[in-house]
């Protein structure tokens, strides 16, 4: 008995029966959702909407776990938005274009790349610094908006940011102090940006 080449055993499941290449487009694009001690929390996630995000900057953003279903969906929609301008502005050949959007996150980006921002004008060794600092801030507080922060938000930030890395470990007093130092520092470049 010979096999005819190229003919699929009838064991298998036919290619109809296999899962779609991509997700079916929802309302909610770049929602994830993350188990933690206190719950679930959602998140939006660059990943979850394509592929490659061609290094933009808001990987993962932690959003608010009480806003209702169609306040995730809207904040997905602007996050996914922001993150399709960016790679349209790489796409087009040029660098992309950081918009002041009211939140810190947006200063922080403005800050890095403003041909008028004072982290190009100093040695490298402190831009270390400064990066290591902002990284800090986005990864906590890039969504804030900067109207709404308040010196007791700082001081719960300055809190948070002095913490242990590890139960019963030193405290980080040198980070936290950098990182509030940094936040000082990048609010000037409002000046040469608008909200849209």
């Amino acid at each position: 008995m010979t096999k005819e080449f190229g003919k699929m055993p009838s064991a298998l499941p036919p290619r109809t029966d296999q899962r779609p290449l991509m997700a079916p487009r929802s309302d909610s694009p770049g929602l994830k959702w993350r188990k933690t001690k206190s719950g679930e929390q959602p998140y939006w996630v660059a990943r979850q909407v394509v592929r490659d995000p061609m290094g933009y900057p808001d990987k993962t953003i932690r959003l608010d776990c009480g806003a209702s279903a169609d306040e995730l969906a809207e904040k997905c929609r602007d996050e996914t938005a922001k993150l399709l301008r960016w790679m349209d502005d790489i796409d087009a050949g040029g660098a992309p274009e950081v918009r002041y959007d009211g939140t810190i996150g947006s200063l922080v980006q403005i800050f890095q790349t403003h041909e008028e921002s004072p982290f190009h004008g100093v040695k490298r060794n402190t831009r270390k610094t400064y990066t290591d600092s902002l990284k800090v801030i986005l990864s906590t507080v890039a969504a804030r908006l900067v109207r709404k922060v308040s010196i007791v938000d700082v001081r719960r930030w300055y809190r948070l940011w002095r913490a242990p890395k590890v139960k019963g470990g030193p405290e980080r007093i040198d980070r936290a102090h950098d990182a509030v130092s940094m936040l000082r520092m990048i609010p000037a470049l409002r000046i040469c940006t608008r909200p849209r």
